[in-house]
């Protein structure tokens, strides 16, 4: 596997913010969108317990942030 976010200028390993890659907050705001759907899947559990593990703050900022670039995607 390479290293595509080598030279990418956001930071990767950020979840919500400026700086924060888009593909994190989309990511997590995926499965926060569909928890009722996907949330009871043996195969999701571990991304779902990491869920659980966010507080509520940077969970709302996630589904902010994911909102603002699906919207900003759907202007396109």
């Amino acid at each position: 596997m390479g290293d595509y976010c080598k030279s990418c200028q956001y930071q990767r390993k950020e979840r919500t913010g400026k700086q924060s890659c888009p593909f994190n907050s989309l990511y997590w705001g995926f499965f926060l969108r569909h928890r009722e759907l996907l949330g009871k899947q043996p195969r999701l559990a571990l991304v779902y317990r990491n869920l659980d593990r966010m507080d509520a703050p940077t969970l709302a900022q996630i589904r902010q942030q994911a909102a603002a670039h699906l919207a900003a995607i759907e202007t396109l």
